[in-house]
């Protein structure tokens, strides 16, 4: 049996690809490996397939928070103890970053730019076998514009500094059962504010079609995204096509397209919700 999984901050989409070639999907608690501990991953790892039945012979893992090796192994680690506990070692546990997982899923081995907009946002340049260029997220507190969290951070300013309708900041404390104080207590003092932050898209989605000034917003978070994260590819932005993948890109994608054509970036390749998909195709294609 295959194992693949997409692991996201919120999330992980697992994929078992049985010995006839049955996908069984299933989703877990979110893992970002860079945050976690080898105890935390193991944890976590072990909750999620402890009712997988079949034991995987080979794991391909796809995961945010995978930006060195020391990572990566601390990641490898966990897995082969995991599935040691269920009974068996398995034959291959290779980890990656999401990027290379998106990369792979939308242009199998042809050369392209990649986005991730989800919880956070990041970029590559894929050259059809590996990620050959990565201009850095740099995370929730330095970067990751456009993404769900940065989204989320200026809807919640924008609605306090009266730069949208009251009506919108009403409706977004009813929405999250929160006063003022009480989100900005929560922000400041809680763990995983980031994921909270992008938690706040499907309300912030629902305002675009009757306040254009919230449409606005996530348009201009969108031209940061692209000055900051993909110009700086230089040429390859203008001849190589942009595929996108993540809630958030799906979620907008109507105003990101229409940011893109506005900045001159008319090579826009696919918009997906989740790689899954992708990545199932890529590593089945050399079992037929």
């Amino acid at each position: 049996m295959i194992l693949i999984a997409d692991a996201g901050s919120t999330k992980v989409d697992w994929c078992a690809i049985g010995p006839d070639g049955s996908p069984r999907m299933f989703t877990s608690e979110g893992i970002n490996a860079l945050m976690l501990n080898e105890d935390e991953l193991h944890t976590r790892i072990s909750t999620a397939l402890s009712g997988i039945g079949h034991i995987p012979r080979s794991i391909y893992y796809y995961g945010a928070g995978c930006v060195d090796s020391g990572v990566i192994d601390k990641v490898r680690r966990a897995f082969r103890s995991s599935i040691t506990e269920l009974g068996t070692e398995p034959e291959m546990v290779e980890v990656n970053s999401d990027l290379l997982g998106a990369a792979r899923a939308l242009c199998g081995h042809k050369p392209g730019l990649v986005a991730i907009l989800g919880t956070g946002s990041n970029t590559c340049y894929y050259d059809g076998q590996k990620v050959a260029d990565h201009i850095p997220s740099l995370g929730f507190i330095l970067g990751d514009e456009g993404s769900g969290s940065a989204i989320g951070k200026r809807v919640i300013n924008a609605a306090y500094k009266r730069l949208i309708p009251d009506s919108v900041r009403k409706e977004l404390e009813t929405f999250t059962g929160m006063t003022y104080g009480q989100i900005v207590r929560h922000v400041y003092r809680s763990h995983g504010i980031n994921t909270w932050l992008a938690s706040l898209v499907p309300f912030i989605r629902k305002q675009i079609p009757v306040h254009p000034e919230v449409r606005g917003i996530v348009a201009d978070e969108f031209r940061l995204f692209f000055k900051r994260n993909i110009k700086p590819y230089g040429q390859l932005a203008a001849s190589l096509p942009i595929h996108f993948t993540g809630g958030v890109a799906a979620a907008f994608s109507d105003v990101l397209s229409q940011t893109a054509a506005m900045l001159g970036f008319t090579n826009m390749g696919m918009i997906e919700a989740k790689p899954m998909d992708g990545l199932i195709r890529f590593h089945t294609s050399s079992l037929k």
